[in-house]
């Protein structure tokens, strides 16, 4: 049974309180990021390079995710978490070609902006063995393995939950059309969308949520017996 991860998405790949200070090679990515965010004007033409760089510099270093967290986005340390918790879905990384991540991105420029570096790397970081793609995601929105879908409500403004659930169903569908192990890792993005994805999400499905702390985590699972919570340890 081929597992698919939705992954809500913020912005944390442009704000990481320490990107690219692992080796401060670009020491002006972390700013250019920032107020390219807060803006919303058009950015650099090699800013979406170097912001993927600056996040790559920390994934190919020893660096421990527990510790460094804040070096990189929430969606690639929460979904990387996943593979840290003693639950059987997640003993192994993701195959490519077989699994399948979804990205679930705001309609806005810095939401775009934020999937499209997460995109890259997944690609590379969550599948085992790396996605042998190539797709440069600045300028595609999937390859077989890890696909970006834009919806409107994601954005946390007034009446941004308009429409949300039913985005989210046709997205569901669109995803899961053969029996698979689902998961929405909500640990990322605009939380004001957790009430449309749990009343949209599958029968049997289950939510991941990573605490700050990079020790613990919730999962919330679905079932045709009913609903269970439980806390999970990380296994550093």
């Amino acid at each position: 049974m081929k597992r698919v991860v939705f992954v809500t998405v913020g912005t944390t790949a442009l704000t990481a309180e320490h990107l690219g200070e692992l080796s401060n090679s670009d020491p002006l990515v972390q700013k250019e990021a920032r107020d390219f965010c807060r803006s919303r004007k058009a950015p650099h033409p090699s800013l979406f390079a170097r912001v993927v760089s600056a996040h790559r510099e920390f994934w190919d270093s020893p660096k421990s995710v527990h510790l460094h967290a804040t070096y990189t986005s929430a969606e690639m340390t929460s979904t990387w978490l996943m593979f840290r918790v003693q639950i059987e879905s997640f003993k192994d990384l993701l195959h490519p070609g077989q699994d399948r991540v979804v990205l679930i991105a705001s309609g806005t420029p810095e939401g775009e902006f934020s999937a499209r570096v997460n995109a890259e790397l997944m690609d590379d970081y969550i599948f085992a063995p790396r996605c042998p793609c190539k797709v440069d995601f600045e300028m595609v929105d999937s390859c077989d393995s890890v696909f970006i879908e834009v919806i409107k409500g994601m954005e946390a403004k007034r009446g941004g939950f308009d429409g949300l659930p039913a985005a989210l169903d046709a997205l569901v569908n669109k995803h899961t059309q053969r029996p698979s192990d689902i998961w929405f890792n909500i640990t990322g993005g605009y939380k004001g969308a957790v009430p449309a994805i749990t009343s949209k999400r599958p029968p049997r499905s289950a939510l991941f949520y990573a605490h700050e702390s990079m020790d613990t985590a919730e999962i919330i699972s679905f079932a045709e017996g009913g609903i269970s919570q439980v806390t999970v340890p990380v296994v550093p």
